[in-house]
């Protein structure tokens, strides 16, 4: 008889977990139920998935964006003299950006990454003169500087300019970006041949590089409302022949002021300059 009552106790006992476990098992699937149409219920809905993204950064009105304006980078000169800064002016340029904390930037991403770092800083070269691969690219290389380089696309492979070649083995630290088909004055063309300029030459640079060609640099620094309209459609950046530190404002982003670094600048000089002290 006692055999018989423990063997009946073990039947109930298993019963009895058995009515547990499914009770458990039962719970947690309403849970899990609920919790999976609560994430549905959100990634649904608009507002609450834009609740739980943290907001996008947006440039500070007014932060200091110093955009330096070079052209060659060479011991010799022709045409204007200022116009060519020399090798150790410039490695003495680029080490005090790096010691100074300065991170340069281009036009790829240019809002979020000034907006994110404490000191943005773009270096700009106009015209694509070899030099620029031969003296500058280096240097930029070992410091690890991207740059930007406003090309005329009718020029390049010409005389002292940069070869198709030299274009492909400096994309990727260098940005190249235009500077009209033949470096003509946009205010001086007819409204049709001012678009024809803006637009084949970045066509030309965007087959070229296979970058996104964002940022035009106006020939001569001159332009005017109607060359405003018409860069628009196809740039979203334009940068002018000097005027100092770019403070940033979200209307002058086809107006951006670039800061002129000539030949022979001390390194007080270009301080002052990056600092907005002087033009």
């Amino acid at each position: 008889m006692p055999g018989k009552w423990r063997l009946i106790r073990r039947w109930l006992t298993l019963v009895v977990c058995l009515l547990l476990t499914a009770g458990c098992s039962a719970f947690y699937k309403g849970e899990e139920q609920s919790v999976t149409k609560t994430l549905a219920a959100v990634t649904s809905d608009p507002a609450a998935a834009a609740a739980s993204s943290p907001a996008p950064l947006t440039i500070r009105q007014g932060k200091a964006i110093p955009i330096l304006y070079y052209h060659g980078i060479s011991d010799t000169t022709y045409g204007l003299e200022e116009m060519f800064v020399r090798p150790a002016e410039f490695e003495e340029q680029m080490k005090y950006l790096h010691d100074h904390g300065y991170t340069p930037i281009t036009f790829d991403d240019f809002e979020m990454k000034a907006a994110r770092l404490e000191k943005p800083v773009v270096i700009t070269f106009d015209d694509g003169y070899r030099d620029n691969l031969i003296n500058a690219y280096p240097i930029l290389s070992r410091y690890g500087f991207p740059a930007v380089i406003f090309l005329c696309t009718d020029f390049i492979g010409g005389g002292s300019i940069l070869t198709v070649q030299d274009i492909k083995q400096m994309t990727g630290l260098i940005s190249f970006q235009s500077h009209t088909l033949d470096h003509g004055s946009l205010t001086a063309l007819s409204p049709e041949e001012a678009e024809r300029q803006l637009k084949q030459s970045q066509s030309i640079l965007r087959e070229l590089t296979g970058q996104p060609v964002n940022a035009i640099a106006y020939p001569t620094g001159y332009y005017n409302s109607i060359t405003l309209e018409i860069t628009a459609r196809y740039y979203k950046y334009g940068v002018l022949a000097g005027g100092g530190v770019f403070y940033f404002d979200p209307a002058k982003q086809l107006e951006m002021v670039r800061v002129y670094i000539p030949r022979g600048l001390n390194l007080s000089g270009f301080e002052q300059k990056l600092l907005g002290l002087t033009l």
